[in-house]
């Protein structure tokens, strides 16, 4: 992959999600986890998909690496599912 390609993908939350999801079905977790921390940073936090239903990912399950992303990852749902439950009166903006 060119310089300037990853760079275009590294970007970009979607992106940097199917990069995981392929490096993950190529057996290569550490590269899976390196784009999904990524995708993560750029805010694709959805924990019931990431952790439990994406099946692209499903191969690299159990990584420790992952499993700590994934943890870190879960208390941003929860926060995010606690200010959307408050509502516009709540704790702040999204």
């Amino acid at each position: 992959m060119s310089a300037d390609l990853e760079s275009n993908l590294w970007s970009d939350f979607q992106y940097t999600h199917v990069m995981a999801q392929a490096q993950a079905a190529l057996g290569r977790p550490q590269q899976a986890v390196r784009w999904l921390a990524r995708s993560t940073e750029r805010r694709f936090l959805n924990y019931p998909f990431l952790s439990a239903r994406d099946p692209l990912i499903a191969r690299i399950r159990g990584n420790d690496e992952l499993e700590s992303l994934l943890e870190r990852v879960r208390q941003s749902w929860e926060t995010f599912e606690a200010r959307v439950a408050a509502g516009p009166e709540g704790s702040g903006s999204l």
